[in-house]
């Protein structure tokens, strides 16, 4: 291969997540909208499973992710910006299929793994919080600073064990 064309290859709005979805279609053959119309799938269904996960994870309530969800998509009001942050009725669909989405998915996950560490401190925990949060920041780095923010913070209330904090230390150095 040309080392010309890998040079400009690599845009800096490229990240793992763009580069699978190019492998994904030219391995398949799919064009773009169709790569794009499974990931918007995919993200949707993760981000509802982890949505699911946090809420009940912080309120130990079974029934408040379907009223965290309503008020996540209705309380923006009925025209929200289109704006890939704001998960609004209006703007889900089209920003399903990006990076931030994926990338909030994962973020909640990592969220759920931080609260159980800090509940039962096993170290398992640490492994999901380390690859989950470089992968965060690699995909949607604007992700990735409220993930770091809230990892710090969730460290700071609730990790009293040095052995914890000496583990989570680690995670975030690896």
């Amino acid at each position: 291969m040309n080392p010309q064309v890998l040079a400009d290859a690599a845009h800096p709005g490229f990240s793992p997540y763009t580069v699978v979805l190019g492998i994904v279609g030219n391995v398949t053959g799919a064009d773009a909208v169709t790569v794009l119309s499974i990931a918007a799938v995919v993200n949707v269904v993760l981000l509802l499973v982890a949505f699911r996960m946090f809420v009940i994870e912080l309120t130990q309530n079974r029934r408040a992710p379907f009223w965290a969800l309503v008020f996540v998509l209705a309380l923006w009001g009925w025209s929200p910006l289109r704006f890939s942050g704001f998960f609004g009725l209006s703007s889900i669909g089209f920003v399903a299929p990006y990076p931030s989405m994926f990338a909030t998915a994962l973020a909640l996950w990592v969220l759920v793994a931080m609260s159980r560490l800090t509940r039962d401190g096993r170290p398992r925990h640490l492994v999901v919080i380390a690859a989950g949060t470089a992968v965060v920041v690699i995909v949607h780095p604007l992700s990735g600073a409220w993930l770091v923010a809230s990892l710090v913070v969730l460290a700071v209330v609730h990790l009293r064990d040095r052995r914890a904090w000496i583990g989570l230390v680690l995670a975030g150095t690896a």
